[in-house]
């Protein structure tokens, strides 16, 4: 395979339950075809002389002379870390048991729905920078000021300040509580933080941030920045490193989503100006290529595959990619694959077209249609989320900085931010106006005088 002379994969032996033991492991061209890693028979005799020992070789073989200490090691090592594993039923309403009931919707947006009530992100002032191209707020940071992780109950229609924190951006929930990012101090980039499902206890871990929690909560995908390469992709359970995959020279990773235990993500080569896909398997960090993305016919030379939708299938996933060039980043092709996840040479591709440019044009007219594009100050949509038949929506107000722009690309600050919940059985079927009843106000910050 391609992947053994291209990409490094790092190991972990286990979940370290009983022994912090972690292997480096490259593949060679043996091992390049769906390698399992194994436990090593030397165990019970490194782990006593050092604390970072590998296993190889099956576990059966040393089990004979394992003290109960170290069958305990054993055991975790060579159990299936699945994802029933990080979560505790123990916990009524807790977010492992709503991942358990499958009541988890929309994670990863900027609303989620986590059991009965809705998580967002109140931002804090000085969270949003001062001008932004295009008056795209949410996905920028200014500097880490507080903001306030609430959680709103559409039954009773009450918010509540979880906690507080510094971050901005998508929330993700896993079965043990919340997956954030928040800007570094030196703003050059981003620190992934796990916060409780209760705000009370919270860990930091530098230049990560995350990207995707698979349907079962116990595996987070991230984001990790390392010098001279990257960024890139690592899997953690339950807090340990797992699983990484990093790029090597004329290389970048794009992150597609999860299937099950699997990673799905795209490797793309700068100098070949080609676009595979690949799964890896986050309990042994197995590699499976599934395919190249190919250039579709007419997509102007020079663009390159950009992962828009993942949807998990019954037998596999379908992705879509959108290619895009120019300095304007402008949109030019789309296309929907299939893949099967652990099966090589599974991609197959399904249709063509083009995808709409960001967000939802249709539902903003239809949620807004007094919107003026060329007043000055202007209102923006931020993001249209869908949860449980209602539309959560932020806007913001948003004033022209000319002096920021770059080229033909018009900057904005912002005025005022809003988080609206509107309910989806009053929506109208055409671009007419609501009826402003139907429109619950969750927020609002005011950064700046008009």
């Amino acid at each position: 395979m391609i992947i053994r002379n291209r990409l490094q994969i790092l190991c972990c032996a286990g979940l370290l339950a009983a022994a912090a033991a972690m292997s480096g492991c490259q593949k060679t061209e043996r091992e390049a075809e769906r390698e399992i890693v194994q436990p090593e028979e030397s165990l019970a005799e490194e782990a006593a002389a050092e604390e970072t020992a590998i296993e190889e070789a099956p576990a059966e073989e040393a089990a004979a002379e394992e003290t109960p200490a170290e069958e305990t090691a054993a055991e975790a090592q060579t159990e299936d870390p699945g994802p029933e594993s990080e979560i505790d039923p123990d916990l009524p309403g807790s977010f492992g048991l709503a991942f358990l009931e499958n009541e988890v919707e929309n994670n990863g947006g900027f609303f989620m729905r986590v059991g009965s009530r809705i998580f967002f992100r109140k931002y804090g002032k000085d969270v949003l920078p001062e001008s932004v191209l295009f008056g795209n707020f949410l996905n920028m940071a200014g500097q880490p000021e507080t903001s306030e992780l609430c959680a709103y109950d559409p039954e009773t229609n009450e918010i509540e300040v979880v906690f507080e924190d510094h971050g901005y951006g998508r929330i993700y929930a896993a079965a043990n509580g919340f997956w954030l990012k928040q800007r570094r101090e030196d703003g050059l980039w981003d620190d992934a933080v796990y916060v409780s499902e209760d705000g009370s206890q919270r860990e930091v871990y530098p230049m990560e941030h995350p990207v995707g929690v698979n349907e079962e909560g116990s595996l987070v995908v991230l984001e990790a920045m390392e010098e001279n390469r990257g960024p890139d992709l690592m899997v953690r359970c339950g807090g340990e490193e797992t699983a990484r995959v990093w790029p090597e020279d004329s290389e970048a990773l794009s992150f597609c989503g999860i299937a099950g235990n699997d990673v799905v993500f795209l490797v793309y080569n700068y100098q070949e100006q080609s676009s595979d896909l690949y799964s890896m398997d986050a309990r042994t960090a197995e590699l499976t290529h599934l395919g190249a993305v190919e250039l579709p016919e007419g997509t102007e030379p020079g663009s390159y595959p950009e992962p828009e939708r993942f949807e998990p299938e019954r037998d596999g996933v379908a992705l879509t990619f959108g290619w895009y060039g120019g300095t304007g980043h402008f949109l030019n092709h789309s296309a929907v694959f299939t893949a099967i996840p652990g099966t090589a040479d599974s991609l197959r591709l399904k249709e063509t077209g083009v995808l709409e440019e960001k967000s939802d044009p249709e539902w903003t007219r239809v949620l807004y249609p007094d919107i003026d594009y060329n007043a000055d100050p202007t209102r923006i949509v931020q993001s249209i989320e869908w949860i449980d038949g209602d539309a959560y929506v932020i806007t913001a107000l948003a004033r022209r900085v000319p002096e920021d722009d770059i080229g033909w690309r018009e900057a904005y600050t912002c005025l005022q931010m809003n988080w609206d919940r509107i309910d989806g059985q009053s929506l109208p079927m055409a671009a007419q106006k609501i009826d402003p009843g139907v429109i619950s106000p969750l927020a609002e910050l005011v950064a700046a005088e008009p």
